[in-house]
């Protein structure tokens, strides 16, 4: 048995359940919303069951018997390198053709990569179509 069990005693329920034709809303308690609910589908039947909410006491909902939740470990605040952050100048003639330039080979060299793969696709083609030919 817990210890909240026995200072808080039962807890109050609320059900909603159908009986017969009409539909009845009926207080229990029980220590559990389980419990409420087996207790509920032994009666009535499971299928009968619409609702089961648990009813919070004065003493839950009180100002005096809530705490705030205290943190386990302090925050820690997380600052910035550098408070200002760094214009970005804009490139010179001679830092641009460089970069331009760059670009250009590396575009080259892609394409090249491409080439290169695109030929040995249709030479691999070239001897499969030699293989099923077979001998003349």
């Amino acid at each position: 048995m817990r210890i909240d069990e026995v200072i808080r005693g039962l807890h109050q329920f609320i059900a909603r359940v159908r009986v017969g034709g009409l539909i009845c809303d009926l207080g229990l308690q029980s220590a559990t919303v389980q419990q409420a609910r087996a207790l509920l589908a032994k009666s009535y039947g499971a299928q009968n069951i619409i609702s089961c909410v648990a009813v919070l006491d004065e003493s839950e909902t009180s100002s005096e018997s809530a705490k705030p939740i205290k943190p386990i470990e302090p925050l820690k605040t997380i600052k910035p390198k550098s408070a200002v952050i760094k214009s970005i100048k804009p490139l010179t003639p001679k830092q641009y053709n460089k970069k331009s330039e760059a670009d250009l080979n590396n575009w080259r060299k892609k394409k090249q990569r491409q080439t290169k793969a695109q030929k040995k696709i249709q030479s691999d083609y070239a001897k499969l179509a030699d293989i099923n030919r077979g001998p003349a």
